[in-house]
């Protein structure tokens, strides 16, 4: 979630929006009953900072971005190009074993 590079799988994330998941994950978290088995120390200050947020959320704008979206769909398109690589990496490669078995099994 901190992470800025691209990895196989991962979505590309402004600072906001990672703030925004962060802020969400307390609110998530409390309403999961083995999230508060596990950790009632957390829970309990999941609850205290929601409470002190509920006040000032009002208050709180959103900053202004200079992005159209359009790096959005960059990540998209490069992240779909990267696991399209992969897949026919990965089919080539089993088509390689497979013909070297049937090579190895002929003889």
């Amino acid at each position: 979630m901190v992470e800025t590079s691209p990895t196989l799988g991962s979505i590309e994330t402004h600072e906001y929006q990672k703030k925004q998941l962060a802020l969400n994950s307390g609110e998530f978290n409390i309403k999961n009953e083995i999230f508060c088995e596990l950790f009632p120390e957390i829970c309990e200050e999941i609850k205290i900072k929601l409470k002190e947020r509920g006040e000032h959320e009002v208050q709180q704008t959103i900053p202004n971005t200079t992005s159209s979206g359009h790096e959005e769909n960059e990540g998209l398109v490069g992240s779909t190009i990267a696991n399209l690589v992969v897949i026919v990496g990965f089919a080539a490669f089993a088509y390689t074993v497979k013909c070297v078995i049937r090579a190895v099994g002929s003889s």
